[in-house]
């Protein structure tokens, strides 16, 4: 082939003049198929959430090819398996789009993406509008290169025999005066070279508007990335609250908006990401207490309870001539096992949670985190002690005031739960008026004849009582018989001279000083345990 021919059919390939057998017409818009159930659907996300809409309408005005370009994002994020349209079968101008969503489609972080949004249309629509700026930026980039491939094929179409600039009088794709069918036209040496540059400048605009969609899905990659973050944190959220996926499921989109109005705060997230780290501590000693034996182990008996065997006792199975010996004791419980001796009482009765709300618990303990996200991360992880448990669930938030909530037989609703996570009075602090309110309840409890409370007294332990307000307390306790657990957060004990600040640990018969979340394991555990 000649050299010449070789630069008409580079021409003619830039400029689509070549068609071959397996052309297919290009009839799409969109590069993702729907039917008409998608496409209803998409339809209703923008009815039910005008912010889509308008966001669509903007950018639409500002940019080429953008509302097919977002119903294929919506489908992409909300169909459990998209197909694509074949690429050559996309209308001209469309094809970038189908480039652009294919590599977005097939990166890891847009399959992590989908985890939170298939066939969750609400989740859909919120990841559309979290990804709007990246979209923008998209849309900008592609349409830039797109007029300078357009400007390069125009240049590239006057450049051709028969084109306007070529004076030959030959139709497109024809032939010359002076040339025979199959030959190349005869051109003058200015015109080759007008030819070439055009041909070259032409191939260097269609590999920048492959470049810049390869930039845009990079860049929308990335955006996928904060999306899934946003999306898991806001599902943290709502998970710490107790608002299950059925339970979102069911609600209308201005119910859901409504939620991920009040979950997407700063600090409700902080305090999401802080009870997941709290809640191994009350799982694990939760399916500890459904074991046989709950109690302490206190003595050696007699017997054949294959959970409290000493190890010793398992070794006869080892040893072939005593493995007999092992059966015949375990059939007349004559094997050495532990005795145990019951917790009664514990974690049965309902939960006080007296958790100081002063203005004090507003200060840092540590990365990022307040007294108050590390007060508020406990409560709720006691809150699914008692919803887990069906028990009464008291908090008593106080200052120097109070502000109190009884929820029964663990149904706490997650808007309660909400309620009292968010919560926060400041001002001073006063130890006397939540800690009375405390034992008038369990007082209640008493004359009721109903199963003794426990409490949990949360603060930051910066209050001297009197001595007689302290004897007066210890004197209830015992006459309650209530047990009464302190969680010291963020404060230090004593101060430089050695004097101690607060009172917390006489108003209490067990504190845990928490400064961080692991410096002392076996108080977390023992406060699950306990209660």
């Amino acid at each position: 082939m000649s050299y010449m021919d070789n630069l008409l059919q580079r021409g003619r390939k830039m400029l689509s003049w070549d068609k071959t057998p397996e052309h297919v017409d290009p009839i799409h818009e969109q590069a993702i198929q729907a039917d008409e159930w998608d496409k209803a659907e998409y339809e209703w996300v923008i009815d039910s959430l005008p912010s889509v809409g308008k966001t669509v309408e903007s950018l639409s005005q500002e940019f080429n090819y953008v509302r097919p370009a977002y119903g294929d994002l919506f489908q992409m994020l909300h169909q459990a398996a998209p197909l694509y349209n074949q690429k050559a079968a996309m209308k001209d101008g469309y094809v970038d789009n189908h480039a652009l969503l294919k590599q977005l489609g097939e990166s890891p972080e847009f399959e992590e993406l989908r985890k939170s949004t298939v066939h969750d249309s609400f989740n859909t629509a919120l990841t559309m509008l979290s990804l709007e700026d990246k979209m923008r930026g998209s849309f900008a980039r592609i349409q830039q290169a797109q007029e300078a491939q357009e400007q390069a094929q125009q240049a590239l179409t006057c450049a051709m025999p028969g084109g306007p600039g070529d004076g030959s009088g030959a139709g497109a794709g024809g032939t010359s005066a002076g040339t025979g069918a199959g030959q190349a036209p005869t051109m003058t040496p200015e015109q080759q070279q007008a030819l070439e540059q055009a041909v070259q400048a032409a191939e260097q605009a269609q590999q920048q508007v492959e470049q810049a969609t390869q930039e845009a899905a990079q860049e929308m990659t990335e955006a996928a990335k904060e999306a899934t973050k946003e999306r898991e944190e806001e599902q943290a959220a709502a998970d710490a609250v107790g608002y299950s996926d059925d339970q979102m499921e069911k609600m209308s989109f201005e119910q859901r908006q409504a939620l991920q109005t009040k979950l997407d705060s700063h600090k409700l997230k902080m305090l999401a990401d802080l009870l997941g780290d709290f809640r191994p501590y009350a799982d694990s000693e939760r399916r500890r207490k459904i074991t046989k034996s709950t109690g302490a182990q206190h003595d050696v008996t007699l017997g054949n309870d294959m959970h409290e065997l000493l190890g010793e006792e398992f070794v006869k199975l080892a040893i072939p001539e005593l493995e007999d010996q092992f059966w015949l004791d375990w059939a007349n419980k004559r094997l050495l096992q532990w005795e145990r001796r019951d917790n009664e009482g514990v974690g049965r009765g309902p939960i006080i949670v007296v958790c100081d709300e002063s203005g004090s618990m507003g200060a840092q303990v540590r990365d990022g985190f307040t007294r108050e996200m590390w007060s508020k991360a406990i409560t709720l992880s006691l809150c699914d002690q008692a919803r887990y448990g069906k028990r009464d669930f008291i908090y008593i938030g106080f200052s120097d005031d109070t502000w109190t909530r009884v929820y029964e037989n663990g149904d706490i609703s997650p808007d309660a739960a909400l309620e009292f996570a968010t919560h926060f009075i400041g001002g001073g602090t006063s130890y006397k008026r939540p800690l009375m309110e405390a034992q008038s309840i369990v007082e209640q409890y008493a004359q009721n004849k109903k199963p003794r409370p426990d409490i949990v007294f949360i603060t930051d332990d910066t209050v001297r009582m009197d001595n007689d307000f302290i004897k007066e307390w210890e004197d209830t306790r015992r006459r309650l018989g209530c047990s009464v657990f302190g969680v010291e957060i963020g404060a230090n004990y004593a101060d430089e001279s050695g004097e101690v600040k607060g009172s917390m640990r006489q108003l209490c018969d067990k504190t845990m000083q928490l400064t961080a979340l692991n410096s002392n394991p076996e108080d977390m555990k023992h406060l699950y345990r306990a209660l």
